[in-house]
């Protein structure tokens, strides 16, 4: 029989197992478990992206949206995927604006047509290749993002209040009876997949003959409007909340709930609509004010 603190090694076919078992009666006993070989291989490729501070993980993050979302555009990829790969570089005020130059340049042709999320990227590589030339970059970058999400958050709200399809719950009417990415809820409103096809099929049509006046019948249920009215409303409170909280000073509204709203929103948001990199982008933005407002 083994004695008391005797180490037990096991071995395996991808690496080596070693329990260390102190004597109990020491008020500092404990187990310890060791993973050497290919695991401990990868553990010290991937510890210097685990060991990085809110302000390197948000630039890393928005490096990594580029290289999922920009993929098509071979320079904004190579540069991104060279930030992600020498971080020391990415955390370089010339090399942002190199991204931010082919940020734009990528949209150039169509620039006055672009999505909110593209235009965030944008102003969110405008804001990081600033704030490398400050003297505090992550407290300049963390106020950024923070004014950032007041100003995408206002214009959101204000886009949708002045809208009158957008009240009266027309657009997500449209959105439930024939978007694919609010097939979930349609579901639940009595809507299946094959009603669902047959909707969309008529808008395309609708759309392909759009110089003949008239209207488009959809299939709809009297659930519909029901979850159009909770989708419409909850939509709007969240986005003010957020708004209102980032706004607000932190002696009115702690920092914990600034952040917990965000998160609220980005689940219930892009679980839905999934605009993965607007979503992933605001998770960054709150990510860089983490170590100013802890």
């Amino acid at each position: 029989m083994r004695e008391k603190g005797a180490l037990l090694r096991e071995s395996y076919p991808l690496h080596i197992l070693v329990v260390n078992k102190v004597d109990p009666g020491n008020n500092g006993a404990q187990k310890s478990f060791i993973f050497q070989s290919l695991p401990n291989r990868l553990n010290g490729w991937l510890k210097p992206y685990v060991d990085l501070e809110p302000f390197e993980l948000a630039i890393a993050m928005t490096l990594a949206v580029f290289c999922i979302e920009r993929h098509s555009e071979p320079q904004l990829l190579i540069l991104s995927v060279f930030g992600l790969l020498v971080p020391v570089l990415a955390r370089s005020g010339l090399y942002w604006i190199l991204i931010t130059i082919l940020n734009f340049a990528g949209y150039w042709d169509g620039l006055w047509i672009l999505s909110n999320h593209s235009w965030l990227y944008g102003y969110w590589s405008i804001a990081i290749t600033l704030s490398l030339f400050c003297p505090d970059p992550k407290k300049a970058l963390a106020e950024s993002a923070r004014w950032l999400i007041v100003l995408v958050f206002f214009f959101a709200i204000f886009w949708k209040i002045t809208s009158v399809e957008y009240i009266d719950g027309r657009y997500f009417d449209y959105c439930i009876l024939a978007d694919a990415r609010f097939t979930p809820i349609g579901l639940l409103c009595g809507i299946d997949g094959q009603t669902a096809a047959m909707n969309r099929d008529l808008l395309s049509a609708y759309v392909y003959l759009a110089d003949v006046e008239g209207s488009v019948q959809l299939t709809t249920t009297k659930w519909v409007p029901f979850a159009s009215f909770i989708l419409t409303w909850w939509t709007l409170l969240i986005e003010f909340a957020v708004c209102i909280s980032f706004a607000l000073p932190k002696r009115i509204i702690s920092h914990f709930w600034r952040h917990a709203l965000l998160i609220i929103f980005i689940y219930t948001t892009y679980s839905l609509a999934q605009v993965n990199g607007f979503g992933w982008i605001l998770t960054a933005m709150g990510i860089s004010q983490i170590k100013l407002n802890s």
